[in-house]
């Protein structure tokens, strides 16, 4: 019987890689891919929400009358000699006749409140300022604004009197708030202490 013999291929390590490529093959059929087509987005209007009514089909001055409104926008600085190419639409003209004293337009309901956003001083400004105050005091504003060791930031001393003043009435307000709660708890205190006194007389 022959001996079945195994022979062993060593690929060459120097021998290049075939650079052919592999044919396309015939029968392959590109598919096209349909791209979807674009939304149009509606431009928000400012009335949707709102009770008034803007008609899109009417002239502006229109509905600025219906709105109650007396004034164009487009007229401020018209009577300004000095502005060339402006040619204003109204002529500064009122578009709708004078409202009663005592009249709120809508539009003045719908105005919420005006909030004040009070930004306190930071935690690593503060550090530093109070390091100045304790280095140079109240009045060393000058030696303060010089001190590169302390103010790496370089702050003038105009910004510097600002942001101490700011944070010395932050302090006084602070301190104020805790003596008025130390108040207000020492009152409960006593009225509950007078409470059980009295829970205890009867």
């Amino acid at each position: 019987e022959p001996l079945a013999r195994t022979v062993l291929v060593l690929a060459t390590p120097g021998m290049p890689r075939s650079i052919t490529r592999p044919k396309k093959s015939p029968h392959r059929v590109k598919q096209k891919v349909a791209k979807p087509k674009s939304q149009k987005i509606a431009k928000p209007n400012a009335f949707d929400h709102s009770v008034l009514d803007y008609d899109a089909s009417q002239t502006q001055f229109a509905n600025f009358k219906k709105l109650g409104l007396l004034a164009d926008v487009n007229t401020i600085g018209a009577a300004r000699s000095t502005i060339t190419g402006f040619k204003p639409r109204n002529l500064g003209q009122p578009c709708a006749d004078p409202t009663p004293d005592g009249y709120e337009h809508p539009l003045e309901g719908e105005v919420c409140e005006k909030r004040y956003v009070h930004r306190m001083v930071p935690e690593g400004e503060q550090k530093v300022l109070r390091a100045l105050l304790a280095k140079h005091g109240d009045f060393g504003l000058t030696a303060m604004a010089r001190d590169m060791k302390v103010n790496t930031l370089q702050h003038t001393e105009a910004h510097l009197r600002r942001r101490i003043a700011k944070m010395q009435a932050e302090d006084a307000a602070e301190a104020a708030a805790e003596a008025l709660a130390t108040e207000e708890a020492a009152r409960r205190n006593e009225s509950a202490a007078a409470a059980a006194g009295g829970a205890q007389l009867t």
